[in-house]
């Protein structure tokens, strides 16, 4: 899991472009790898992931099927909760 960062002072764009940056350091992506993916210039990538530019809807979407992930949870103004690794919590009513 990435640990996304929450700044208040962020824009929407720029907080997307953090959420796709911490995802893709996770999985050892570039942006090359991000530009292949979407069928553009790493150049293109570039402003995006800087927050210049904000990212296209549909870009967003291939980038989240590129790291198993909903849309939704790139474009998340708090951090993501940790992926479920099986078991259950204990029970506070367990002595």
């Amino acid at each position: 899991m990435a640990a996304i960062q929450v700044n208040p002072t962020a824009s929407f764009a720029e907080q997307v472009a953090a959420n796709i940056r911490a995802e893709a350091a996770v999985r050892g992506l570039h942006q090359k790898d991000l530009a292949e993916a979407i069928g553009v210039a790493q150049s293109n990538v570039s402003l995006r992931w800087r927050g210049r530019v904000p990212w296209k809807l549909d870009d967003i979407e291939a980038i989240a099927q590129l790291f198993g992930i909903s849309p939704v949870e790139l474009c998340a103004l708090r951090p993501r909760m940790p992926a479920y690794t099986g078991g259950y919590p204990a029970s506070p009513l367990a002595a």
